[in-house]
């Protein structure tokens, strides 16, 4: 049945009267939608912003959307002829305020599936024919839209769908905060700053809840009331332009300068970027960190060290794809370096009321309100596993599956979006695997295939650095990097998610899954599999102990966990296997080398794990063991036998019991050239008498095993 048709005074009927925020799907050929949208945004008074083009001008790129989080617009153009961008949808819908419109402006519904979007050359691997492709995401994205009566559509022929008015407003506490959870955010910033210190406050909420906003009215309140000096930061300063706002509202007689309040009785906010914060330790009453959670990790950690009075506030639901980082491996981190940290998670909107239509449904096609879904954790029957690849086509027929297998992917993943529900469904590259038992997924293996003659044409180009296409990053990378251009012409299977239900952890079932994927890929002669990833102990040990061998190290950390990139192979064809001594013999020649350079705050667990897979150490001299037998006896410092040092530390990561604390101080001393000090901080050590104790005694054992 059609949604009723609204009369053509539909729009003065919305700028007259209180309404949800809702969608507009305004459906033809460009150059009319950009003119009715034209039409409608001059009849907005407020600000609106335009992304992708537009008329005689371009509008705002929909890659830079990040730039525009923690802003508010009345109404948000979204030109969907200009790419259609899954993140810049989610993340921008929530900027609109309340009684404002998100038009999305898209080809006719019959076509726009097999429009050819401008964004698919960032989602397709170079070689894969899209000629005749129809996106199943749009499918879905349309399938939702047609059965939601609140979303209106606007053609040629006119409008139909349904008004959203609002019912009774809801009730405000008294003063500058709009609803309960804004107060008792804004009251907890200030037990921050005043009460006990290293108690930091963690305050996560989905967009349109005003975290930022309470950020600032708290800060007028402290500048104000207790004369407090303040710093903030965020990934971009625009981030942080709603907390100015509120302060200088709340605030009087301040001089505003750019991102910074001063008041007239004394106390202050100012910005300043992070790598700022840490180089100068610019001293402050309170630290304000917002949207954190696309801060990398370490930098957050080492906020939360050097400074007493931490506030961290971020959006948490993963529309940027580091909201699921931040509360998987920050918050982990923070409990043991602050134990008395307090949570704080903000339900009730501001931007906006209670049951938004936009908001809903957003969370509903993009499947974000999956994290919601309760769970059944009853026991597994290993006689009912099941290990098959899904076809795209068969998730958007069944939307449960689909649920079920996105939310897998988003409590597993911590860098799981928007953007990979639409890769998931129309990557041309991408092979799904799940391990199902009855009819519940339990575990997911998301796989590109890559290299091959594909690549052909480019084999040389690549090898030699001139070219760099789409994807197939594992074929691009080893080929370059070892000069071979054989090793962009082999086949790779490369795991992008490899996931399993957080409940079922440490039952082998990702394992089982890796065992089924070898089979299938030997079937469809691959000649490896592969994966990248970024490198902890924990994390080396499940793919060493699955045979997949180490091959080479990003030298620059990942922005969302601070981790470096490692790739792993596992050679299933004789051309695979005759090219992996090569790659293993130059990456342990590179990896030795760079240890005490961009690899000089690595773990020294995962140095082990690294460095065990390397082909056998020379055994160390006689001559070594006389000099170390000496040294154990306290004759001379450390420096005195550091060469030695460093070959008993090779040959210890190469042993398969665990490190110890003395193991692991000689790994930062003798191969990470780690300094003395840095050591003795880490290790809780009292000075280099200590140190040097420590590394005699790891000698000594050493020498009587």
């Amino acid at each position: 049945m059609s949604a009723p048709t609204l009369p053509d005074t539909w729009l003065q009927q919305r700028l007259s009267g209180r309404f949800h925020r809702q969608l507009v799907l305004i459906s033809g050929s460009e150059t009319w939608t950009m003119a009715r949208a034209e039409q409608i945004r001059q009849q907005f008074s407020g600000r609106s912003l335009w992304v992708g083009h537009q008329a005689d001008k371009a509008g705002v790129d929909c890659g830079a959307y990040r730039h525009y989080l923690g802003r508010e617009y009345d109404l948000l153009v979204y030109n969907a002829f200009s790419g259609l961008r899954a993140n810049a949808l989610m993340a921008l819908s929530g900027t609109v305020t309340q009684n404002g419109l998100m038009l999305l402006l898209c080809p006719d519904f019959k076509s726009w599936p097999r429009f050819t979007d401008p964004q698919w050359a960032k989602r397709f691997s170079y070689g894969f024919d899209h000629s005749n492709i129809q996106s199943r995401f749009i499918h879905w994205l349309l399938e939702q839209a047609e059965s939601d009566p609140k979303v209106l559509h606007l053609t040629e022929q006119g409008i139909r769908g349904e008004m959203a008015p609002l019912s009774i407003a809801q009730a405000h506490p008294d003063g500058p905060c709009i609803t309960q959870d804004q107060q008792r955010a804004v009251e907890a910033v200030i037990k921050v700053a005043t009460g006990h210190r290293n108690r930091p406050l963690i305050l996560t909420a989905d967009r349109g809840r005003g975290k930022s906003s309470a950020l600032g009215i708290a800060a007028a309140r402290l500048i104000t009331s207790e004369k407090k000096n303040i710093l903030i930061t965020a990934p971009a300063i625009e981030q942080t332009e709603q907390c100015f706002i509120h302060a200088a509202k709340n605030i009087e007689s301040a001089q505003r300068h750019a991102y910074q309040l001063t008041a007239k009785a004394g106390g202050s906010i100012r910005f300043q970027p992070v790598d700022q914060i840490i180089r100068e330790k610019a001293g402050a009453d309170l630290l304000m960190v917002d949207e954190a959670a696309a801060i990398p990790a370490p930098l957050l950690k080492t906020l939360a060290e050097g400074y007493s009075r931490v506030v961290f506030s971020s959006t948490v639901h993963g529309y940027e794809g580091c909201g699921r980082g931040f509360e998987l491996r920050f918050k982990p981190v923070l409990q043991k370096l602050r134990p008395q940290a307090r949570y704080l998670h903000l339900n009730q909107p501001v931007r906006f009321q209670q049951g938004d239509c936009l908001e809903n449904f957003w969370f509903k096609v993009m499947l974000m309100d999956s994290t919601k879904r309760q769970s059944d954790v009853s026991p597994i029957n290993t006689d009912t596993l099941e290990f098959l690849q899904l076809q795209p086509d068969k998730l958007i027929k069944q939307p449960e599956l689909l649920h079920q297998l996105f939310e897998l992917l988003i409590n597993a993943h911590y860098q799981t979006s928007p953007d990979d529900l639409v890769r998931l469904l129309d990557a041309p590259q991408s092979r799904l695997f799940v391990l199902k038992t009855e009819d519940k997924i339990i575990a997911a293996i998301l796989a590109d295939e890559e290299g091959g003659d594909r690549l052909s044409p480019l084999y040389t180009d690549i090898t030699l650095g001139k070219r760099r296409v789409q994807g197939h990053l594992l074929a691009q990378n080893l080929s370059h990097w070892l000069n071979d251009s054989t090793l962009a012409g082999l086949r790779y299977l490369r795991i992008v998610r490899i996931a399993v239900t957080p409940e079922y952890w440490q039952q082998g079932l990702g394992s089982h899954c890796l065992v089924e994927l070898r089979q299938y890929a030997k079937a469809q002669d691959f000649d490896m599999i592969g994966s990248s990833f970024g490198a902890t102990g924990q994390l080396m040990g499940f793919w060493q102990k699955n045979d997949f061998v180490p091959c080479r190290l990003g030298l620059k950390q990942d922005m969302a966990s601070g981790e470096h990139s490692m790739v792993v192979l596992l050679a299933l064809s004789d051309n695979a296997r005759n090219s992996l001594p090569a790659l293993l013999k130059e990456f342990q020649r590179e990896f030795i080398a760079l240890l005490p350079v961009f690899f000089r705050a690595l773990d020294p667990d995962l140095v082990q794990h690294i460095v065990l897979q390397f082909p056998a150490m020379d055994p160390i001299s006689d001559g070594d063991i006389q000099k170390l037998s000496r040294f154990s006896k306290g004759i001379g410092a450390p420096d005195s036998v550091f060469v030695q040092l460093q070959q008993l530390s090779l040959w210890l990561c190469q042993q398969t019991v665990p490190a110890d604390n003395g193991t692991r101080a000689l790994i930062r001393y003798s191969l990470q050239h780690q300094s003395q000090q840095q050591i003795c901080e880490e290790f809780k050590l009292n000075g280099r008498k200590a140190f040097a104790s420590l590394v005699r005694q790891r000698v000594e054992t050493y020498l009587h095993h």
